[in-house]
């Protein structure tokens, strides 16, 4: 594991949070429907977009988000998220 970071995120609040190599993911919870929390997830490495999705997570349930970019440098990050109400 290179990091790990927490955060509380207000509803229709957009959060970034860093990631190695230059990379930023962009998280904004939208709210809570059926006990899942919906959210916009977009992983942005400079003006290139490597993911950008709308998730539907339980509450605590977490998704790994795989990206492999890095022509120069072999392996692939991976970013787990997790939502928790």
């Amino acid at each position: 594991m290179l990091q790990e970071e927490k955060r509380n995120c207000a509803w229709r609040s957009p959060a970034a949070f860093s990631l190695p190599g230059g990379r930023l993911v962009h998280v904004m919870p939208k709210g809570m429907r059926d006990g899942e929390v919906m959210m916009h997830v977009s992983v942005v490495n400079g003006p290139r977009s490597l993911v950008d999705t709308d998730l539907r997570l339980q509450n605590n349930g977490v998704m790994l988000i795989g990206v492999d970019d890095d022509v120069h440098a072999p392996g692939i990050l991976l970013i787990m998220l997790k939502a928790e109400e």
